[in-house]
């Protein structure tokens, strides 16, 4: 499990395109399935603001990214992955890719195929890392990623050095060349520090990571910090926070704070019954020279619970309940929603299952309620990785939606594996 931070600067020289910033915020973790399997599940945040515009541009994009590596031989391996992305004005993209990878005397060679997206878009690429001693890996990476928009190149390196037992510092560097359609260049540059905590013997991890960004028109800081701690064998304690502080050549300041707290519980003598709930804590304050502000806060509170009726159905449920603040100028506004999701699982054969599930959101403030349900078809393969091919009846649009479960109206997939 790892959390990391990059600054990427745009400069383009011919001036056919603004010179532009981009932040990314990232939460990776993996899990080993089993000698041949491996799956791993990161979300990421960006920020992308545009200098010597006429009106300032900031382009915010979540993305959600599942992956499955399944290993055909001791040198190669295959994989399949999927990214969710929520980009400006709730524009939504599902990208999926297929790629080959294999060790060379050089380092690790891939090719992958993206599709799904705007463009389809190849890429091929060489990772490599070396172990100087038993302390300090450098690793460095070159990519090329061809399509219809854009032909970019990225080089990056990085350094991983074990200060004490358990405790890992981790400097990266990085470098992007790109051209796009319309003749247009840009370059970007990227660097971060981080630190990881793994105490012997234990089942805990911390982390922390800083990083920074710099251009033309805007100065960008950003820390993140995550912590895993478990409590006994029952319990264990989640904790990941960020805080972004983003400054532009006219004296606008966004400053972004973020905070999540999670307790789950599993029974040791009891697998059929298994709880999770969070906390989770947003605001985002925005300061201009022109004396205009508009601050952001939300606070939401959710617990949810997976039972196991009996071995062929489960039962699965959440609560979640969001107060909502915002304030533009002397307008103030106030809301309060809360949503209840309910799943119910049913195996017809041992790879193969149905789920129905019903939610009701309800919007206090407006007094609206929607109530909609979803049904999905899942089938089982590698004994522990579940594809869901499902319909949404619920169409609902919302400022943090992408960081809950609510959901747009249509079809979708559900990739999922069980540890």
């Amino acid at each position: 499990m790892g959390t990391g931070y990059a600054f990427r600067e745009y400069e383009d020289k011919v001036g056919l395109s603004p010179d532009k910033d981009v932040n990314v915020i990232n939460l990776k973790g993996g899990r080993k399935l089993s000698d041949k399997l491996v799956a791993t599940l990161e979300e990421e945040y960006k920020n992308e603001k545009q200098a010597n515009t006429l009106a300032s541009l900031d382009n915010k994009t979540y993305t959600t990214t599942g992956r499955l590596d399944y290993k055909i031989a001791q040198d190669a391996s295959v994989y399949v992955k999927n990214r969710f992305i929520k980009e400006l004005h709730n524009k939504f993209q599902n990208i999926s890719g297929l790629g080959f990878a294999r060790a060379t005397a050089d380092g690790e060679a891939y090719i992958e195929y993206g599709f799904g997206g705007k463009t389809a878009e190849t890429t091929l690429g060489l990772r490599r890392e070396q172990n100087l001693n038993e302390r300090l890996t450098l690793s460095s990476y070159m990519n090329n990623c061809v399509s219809a928009d854009k032909n970019e190149e990225n080089v990056g390196f990085g350094t991983m050095y074990e200060i004490a037992q358990g405790l890992f510092s981790r400097v990266n560097f990085e470098n992007t060349r790109a051209k796009n359609s319309d003749e247009s260049y840009y370059k970007q540059n990227a660097q971060s520090v981080a630190f990881d905590y793994l105490p012997s013997g234990t089942e805990n991890s911390y982390g922390l990571k800083l990083e920074r960004r710099k251009a033309l028109q805007t100065r960008e800081v950003n820390v993140l910090g995550y912590a895993q701690y478990r409590i006994n064998k029952e319990y264990n304690f989640i904790f990941n926070s960020e805080f972004l502080t983003e400054r532009s050549s006219e004296n606008t300041v966004r400053t972004t704070r973020r905070a999540i707290l999670g307790l789950a519980y599993r029974p040791i003598y009891n697998d059929k019954l298994n709880l999770l709930s969070k906390y989770e804590y947003k605001d985002e304050l925005n300061r201009s020279s022109l004396s205009s502000t508009s601050d952001y806060h939300n606070d939401i509170l959710s617990c949810e619970a997976n039972y196991e009726l009996n071995p062929k159905t489960d039962l699965f449920g959440k609560y979640a309940l969001k107060f909502q603040n915002e304030k533009d100028e002397d307008l103030k506004t106030k809301s309060m929603i809360d949503m209840i999701t309910t799943k119910l699982t049913r195996k017809l054969t041992d790879i193969f299952d149905v789920a129905s599930y019903y939610r009701i959101i309800n919007d206090h403030n407006s007094r609206l309620v929607k109530q909609a349900p979803a049904i999905e078809l899942g089938t089982l393969f590698l004994k522990r990785i579940r594809l869901g091919v499902g319909y949404n009846f619920l169409s609902y649009d919302d400022r943090e939606s992408n960081d809950e479960d609510y959901s747009g109206m249509g079809p979708y997939f559900n990739l999922s594996a069980k540890f």
